[in-house]
């Protein structure tokens, strides 16, 4: 029989309920765990600006990877992602795949973070990527990321019967957290402020992504162990 104090029972019982992902990551190297996609419940809008920081760890560096894939419905083609070969990383964007001269080293944690206003700034542990990514649009407007698509984490994906499938040879051998995005453009001077802040678009919290049977695992040693 329990004898602790009954604030601190209702205290113990909003603990377990807390989506809160902070202090956790996918491991998808379990055997449960193929990928994470975004919830149904939550819908991207369409977006001039936006910011999309991730920190990744490789256990395995394999011929093709996906760190994740944002399609829209329908698409065959990334409409934004981030992939590899090996240990080079890629970037996909409206379509198009964005080569890039970034290696990164197995089983250390690196952040990334993708800047899009009307071009494409890539950073990597808080420095920009050789090269600046522009894309042309028609009239001069600026390029939108497509509402409402499809998100996984983990891998590429397609469709079978209306539910989201893992593509073949694209499974990130390694381990994921802190995947945020937010609906405007942060500036390099004011990014490291953002190192361990929330998203306002998409979060790092069980409430915004569909886990499966694949459960975030607590792990001390990483950078952003509570938001900010």
């Amino acid at each position: 029989m329990c004898l602790c104090p009954v604030g601190a029972l209702i205290v113990s019982m909003f603990a377990l309920d807390e989506p809160s992902l902070w202090g956790k990551k996918v491991d998808f190297l379990l055997t449960q765990c193929r990928f994470w996609q975004l919830s149904p419940a939550l819908l991207i809008p369409e977006l001039e600006e936006f910011t999309l920081c991730v920190d990744l760890r490789s256990k395995i560096s394999t011929k093709d990877w996906t760190v994740f894939m944002y399609k829209r419905h329908g698409d065959s083609q990334p409409e934004l992602g981030l992939s590899g070969m090996r240990d080079m990383l890629r970037v996909w964007l409206f379509g198009t795949e964005w080569p890039t001269n970034v290696t990164l080293s197995e089983d250390n944690w690196h952040s990334i973070c993708m800047v899009w206003s009307g071009r494409l700034h890539l950073y990597v542990n808080g420095v920009e990527a050789p090269g600046t990514y522009m894309l042309e649009s028609s009239r001069g407007a600026t390029r939108r990321l497509a509402p409402n698509g499809t998100l996984s984490l983990g891998t590429s994906h397609g469709f079978t019967n209306g539910d989201m499938v893992p593509e073949d040879g694209t499974s990130f051998l390694g381990s994921v957290s802190v995947f945020r995005m937010w609906g405007h453009e942060i500036d390099p001077q004011h990014l490291s402020a953002f190192r361990c802040a929330e998203g306002n678009i998409i979060r790092w919290n069980a409430l915004d992504w569909d886990t499966k049977e694949c459960h975030g695992v607590s792990d001390p040693s990483l950078p952003c162990g509570k938001s900010t």
